[in-house]
């Protein structure tokens, strides 16, 4: 018995293709309605209920751009309120400003004293070294040659001994010249008074020193003074009668006395009442001010901020 295959019937189904697309990226949000899922379709979206006429598609999609519309004007509208308000936490207000203003001008002027003084110690210690160099040069001098680094000049006007820069901060006629002969014979120049090396004959080099061009801290090649780290000649009186003792043009004055260590006061003799250092080098500067004045105490006014190689 022969069977015969039946032939397979072919049915055609309807089918419509909607052709849909995103493009927008998906961001997760909070609980929303119905009305708000629908704003968030792009304006040229088609809704996938196929089973809407078109009429009925069209007024949901315009009823959503309005829902959609309503939230983008009153975002707009926070933003012009506090947009701005979170964009100024990064910085600063004016009264923030002023008050770290106001704070760092109190610092400074807390500080800038505080510095000063610090650069004022600072120059005295070296004024301090500067002049116990000048004392040791002197000492080896004298120890070299049994006399004082002199001029002859200067050995005939000592009384008894011999100050230069006597009349340095006021200045007046008849005064002692700076300390520039005694650093000529110490560097053993060869210029007056050690021209030809006559007041320092073995040329012994005793005295080094930074030198400078001008009326500057330190020996002037100009003028050849050895000035202090305010730009002052330094003091030096140096024995000239052999007795271990100076007599200052400054310190000796009984006006200047006020209990100041070191000093003690001659008892006979020409200059009874006057005083003297134990030292036959004696040597200071006039400070920070750069002044001096024998007819007032050493430790007031223009004579506190001396500084003392002796103390």
């Amino acid at each position: 018995m022969t069977t015969a295959s039946a032939q397979s019937t072919k049915h055609r189904l309807p089918c419509s293709w909607l052709e849909l697309s995103w493009d927008q990226p998906l961001v997760r949000r909070g609980k929303t309605t119905a009305a708000a899922r629908i704003a968030s379709l792009p304006e040229h979206a088609e809704l996938p209920d196929v089973r809407l006429d078109r009429a009925r598609r069209q007024t949901i999609v315009l009823r959503a751009r309005r829902v959609q519309s309503v939230p983008s004007r009153a975002g707009g509208l926070l933003e012009q309120l506090f947009g701005g308000a979170d964009r100024r936490r990064g910085g600063f207000t004016l009264i923030e400003l002023l008050t770290v203003i106001a704070i760092i001008a109190i610092l400074a002027g807390l500080l800038l004293p505080v510095l000063a003084g610090m650069k004022d110690k600072a120059k005295a210690a070296k004024a301090r070294a500067e002049m116990a160099g000048l004392e040791t040069a002197i000492n080896q001098y004298e120890a070299e040659y049994g006399r004082m680094p002199a001029s002859k000049a200067a050995e005939q006007a000592a009384n008894p001994d011999y100050t230069y820069g006597s009349g340095i901060g006021a200045p007046e006629p008849g005064f002692n010249p700076l300390n520039a002969e005694l650093v000529i014979i110490l560097m053993d120049l060869d210029v007056p008074p050690n021209d030809s090396h006559r007041r320092n004959p073995r040329r012994h080099v005793f005295l080094t020193s930074k030198e400078v061009s001008g009326p500057e801290p330190g020996v002037s090649t100009t003028d050849r003074v050895f000035r202090d780290p305010w730009g002052t000649p330094y003091v030096i009186t140096l024995d000239m009668n052999d007795d271990n003792k100076c007599l200052d043009a400054f310190y000796r004055q009984p006006a200047m006395m006020s209990n100041l260590r070191g000093l003690t006061p001659v008892s006979s003799g020409s200059y009874a009442g006057q005083f003297e250092l134990n030292r036959p080098v004696m040597i200071w500067s006039l400070g920070k001010d750069r002044r001096a004045d024998r007819n007032q105490p050493c430790n007031q006014g223009v004579n506190k901020d001396n500084v003392l190689l002796w103390q």
